[in-house]
């Protein structure tokens, strides 16, 4: 079974059958791993930190890189169909338009079919 992990020093996300290794973390000297998901076909987007996760429900690690808890928001299911935010040129692949959820560059972000 793969699953999602997150590194809480830099914020990378991996996806492994097993705990990814604790090398090269750009933000420390070693990756601090914990699993936050199992893999699955939804995509959830921290408003905190802006990781994103494919997850077959919504990830269950509440520790956030930029501190506190995360504050997941489920944009959808993994599609055919990509999207560009007009502001922050962030891009995903989903079903359909992706739901509203906000933007690092503050407010929500702007979709747009490319």
């Amino acid at each position: 079974m793969t699953k999602a992990y997150q590194c809480i020093h830099c914020g990378m996300i991996e996806y492994s059958g097993e705990t990814p290794k604790n090398v090269d973390c750009k933000m420390a000297a070693l990756h601090q791993w914990h699993q936050i998901a199992i893999m699955g076909t939804s995509i959830y987007e921290c408003s905190r930190c802006f990781a994103k996760v494919k997850a077959e429900k919504l990830p269950n690690f509440p520790s956030c890189p930029e501190g506190g808890e995360h504050s997941w928001h489920h944009l959808g299911e993994i599609g055919p169909n990509r999207f560009e935010c007009r502001r922050c040129n962030d891009i995903v692949m989903t079903d359909k338009y992706p739901q509203d959820s906000p933007c690092p560059l503050k407010g929500p972000h702007a979709w747009e079919k490319v």
